[in-house]
């Protein structure tokens, strides 16, 4: 992933998922935060709402992301951003927090396509938006 080509560029769009997942199973936000910009206000949610969920001694149960789907929509020699539509297949998930009832969260859809906004920034590949694909 250390090369800067479009196929590249669409490998790290998948791996960004299966950070995601990996920080969802784990608790463990550090994935993400090692690929994503500091710009990324998506990312940042994501994380935020992983680590709320650890400091507070819960965890997830379900969630599981696969990547079933990558096109990439633009790419241009005068732009450092890789614009690409992922497709994911995510399991059903509930918060589980100390002391209360399993709860239903928003991101356990069944399947969904986001845009993944990449850029090669300072020798890596780095996520630095998250929007709907059309």
């Amino acid at each position: 992933m250390h090369q800067h080509n479009v196929q590249a560029a669409e490998d790290f769009a998948a791996y960004f998922y299966r950070a995601v997942d990996w920080s969802i199973a784990t608790m463990d936000t550090y994935l993400i935060n090692q690929v994503s910009d500091v710009n990324c206000a998506e990312c940042q949610d994501y994380t935020k709402a992983i680590d709320d969920l650890a400091r507070a001694g819960g965890h997830y149960d379900g969630g599981r992301i696969s990547v079933t789907g990558l096109s990439v929509v633009m790419a241009s020699s005068s732009s450092p951003t890789i614009e690409i539509d992922v497709t994911v297949s995510q399991t059903p998930a509930n918060a589980i927090r100390p002391g209360q009832l399993p709860s239903p969260v928003a991101f356990g859809t069944s399947r969904t396509a986001s845009r993944v906004y990449v850029a090669w920034i300072g020798e890596q590949w780095r996520v630095t938006k998250i929007g709907l694909a059309s």
